[in-house]
């Protein structure tokens, strides 16, 4: 946190302003103490120079700072209040009523001030014990991440792995290189170079922690590595589903579905449950599509597609059956008609096979890097180490080579993907055999945290948008995103 921004409060007693000489306690002053045990008196020093200077006096401006007027507030009220506002993340109306019911009446502009008053020396604490707190660790990995909010400039962060405390966070006005180095290498200054880096895909990114730790090893996180790597790999995905819903062919079954009966008129009503087994059938189809999850990590699309053709073959089944027992059902055979129709589809017809050969190679790469389909999931990666590497590069050339045999047109989407392996080869395999190192290669810690620094400034500010808040937060409380100091 830059100096500039630290209150004049906490500024040092600056010389004479006539002979430059250091100024000397001269006498007090008493100001009013207002603390969560009692009232009482602080007695604020007042400054003079020693050889005499005419009009040099100096009075700190502590007790100023917190007006109504000849009124200091006590370090136990400022972390009190501070505690309330930004760790149970309480707006100021229920902070105020909160001290009420204690006996202390404190203005709304008083509370914001002295909650900004609790996290700039919050920042000093952690500030002054964090370098030597990072110093007795026997394996630092320092992770590294940003995120753009709405109205707002990239909030940049540096983490330690292990425990997830904050080492340092700035506002950059844009991921830029320079911005980036100049973060960086304060981390450096303050910190030291880390054992390993752990970051995004980010080319900025890289470049800088190569400028700046040079010598390194870097770590990029799967994650990321795998999300890109679904567009590069499931090349016919997003044909299919153009296909499924071209023409409104999805959201028409979907209409039709709402027509249809949720029950018979009795146990021997055989046509009217065939016509709620119809309705059942369509909404199995739906299903998938009212998922939330993203795209590659789930393919809600491929699943309609395998629901609709297994509803159509049963579909067939059912009508056999009613041929024999000599009715007809018309829901049903329309069912088979439009499910046909949608499976005979140009793009659905060629697609579908290979989406699933895709999707085979997709789960595959998946479970040889041993993530879950759960991007946030709270369930912690395998662990790879070197012989793990090795072993997990192995299953996915065997998967490659099974891929490939699928034809021409799977030969070119396996050039495509083994050329973004490539790319990424020196950052990506970095394993280390130091327990618990090896676990370091995801960034979904930082990114749980940056969404619950979110919700908190949501339920702190009674707004959606985060980006106004985020960025004075970040700047007062460097450090103290993180829950407990460090050393106590």
């Amino acid at each position: 946190m830059a100096r500039s921004v630290l209150p004049r409060a906490l500024r040092p007693v600056p010389p004479c302003s006539a002979c430059g000489s250091r100024l000397q306690r001269h006498h007090f002053r008493p100001s009013k103490l207002t603390t969560l045990e009692a009232s009482g008196t602080l007695k604020v020093p007042v400054f003079t120079c020693p050889k005499r200077c005419p009009g040099v006096v100096y009075v700190p401006p502590l007790r100023e700072v917190f007006r109504p007027p000849h009124r200091t507030v006590g370090y136990d009220l400022i972390l009190a209040t501070t505690f309330l506002r930004y760790s149970l993340n309480l707006d100021l109306e229920t902070t105020a009523a909160n001290l009420r019911a204690f006996g202390f009446a404190i203005s709304l502009n008083t509370l914001s001030r002295l909650a900004t008053e609790g996290l700039v020396r919050w920042g000093m604490l952690c500030e002054e014990r964090l370098p030597a707190w990072v110093e007795e660790r026997s394996w630092r990995v320092l992770l590294i991440d940003g995120t753009v909010v709405k109205n707002g400039p990239t909030t940049f962060r540096a983490i330690d792995a292990f425990t997830e405390t904050t080492l340092l966070a700035h506002q950059l006005v844009a991921e830029d290189l320079d911005g980036v180095m100049a973060f960086l290498t304060e981390v450096r200054c303050r910190y030291g170079d880390p054992d390993l880096i752990l970051h995004d895909l980010s080319p900025t990114l890289r470049t800088a922690c190569g400028l700046v730790f040079w010598g390194c090893p870097q770590q990029e996180d799967h994650w990321h590595f795998l999300q890109d790597l679904g567009p590069k790999l499931l090349v016919h995905y997003l044909p299919l589903k153009e296909a499924l819903e071209k023409d409104r062919g999805l959201s028409r079954l979907v209409h039709w579905s709402r027509e249809l009966p949720v029950r018979g008129k009795g146990s021997r009503d055989l046509e009217g449950w065939e016509r709620v087994w119809v309705r059942l059938a369509l909404e199995y189809i739906e299903e998938p599509r009212t998922r939330k999850g993203g795209y590659p990590w789930h393919l809600p699309y491929l699943e309609v597609a395998r629901r609709a053709r297994w509803v159509l073959e049963q579909t067939g089944f059912l009508l056999s059956g009613n041929v024999r027992r000599g009715i007809a059902v018309a829901e049903v055979v329309r069912l088979k008609e439009e499910l046909t129709r949608l499976l005979r589809r140009e793009g659905v017809r060629t697609d579908l096979p290979r989406v699933e050969s895709e999707a085979v190679l997709w789960e595959a790469v998946r479970k040889a890097m041993k993530l879950e389909r759960d991007r946030r999931s709270r369930t912690p990666v395998g662990p790879l180490t070197r012989a793990d590497v090795e072993t997990t590069k192995r299953s996915i050339e065997e998967a490659r080579a099974r891929f490939r045999g699928n034809g021409d047109w799977a030969v070119e989407v396996d050039e495509r993907i083994g050329r973004y392996f490539e790319a990424h080869e020196e950052w990506l395999w970095v394993a280390s055999e130091v327990e618990g190192l090896e676990r370091m290669r995801v960034t979904v810690d930082m990114e749980r945290s940056w969404r619950g620094n979110r919700m908190d400034v949501r339920r702190r500010t009674g707004q959606g948008d985060t980006g106004p808040e985020m960025g004075p937060i970040v700047d007062r409380k460097p450090c103290a995103l993180t829950v407990e100091p460090p050393n106590g």
